[in-house]
């Protein structure tokens, strides 16, 4: 079900965007003007499309490509909570 309208018509499909073959390339965060190697990670990336509202939704399921985002991705800090709550 879709968590934004409610609808039912969802659809997935794996690396339905891009990817090399059966896995997308995951590689670590890049801060502006990084030079030389790069780790890559070659992971499984879902695709989730809902045909009632166009939401799309994409979701890594497999804990190898998990491990290496938690390794070199950096993280993001939750919003503050709202002013007077």
């Amino acid at each position: 079900m879709c968590p934004e309208c409610g609808g039912a018509d969802v659809r997935a499909a794996r690396n339905g965007i891009e990817g090399e073959g059966a896995f997308t390339l995951f590689r670590g965060h890049l801060d502006a003007g990084a030079r030389g190697g790069v780790r890559t990670y070659r992971g499984e990336l879902w695709t989730y499309l809902c045909l009632s509202c166009g939401r799309v939704e994409w979701k890594v399921h497999d804990p190898q490509t998990m491990a290496f985002v938690r390794e070199h991705w950096i993280p993001v800090a939750p919003p503050a909570p709202p002013q007077g709550a």
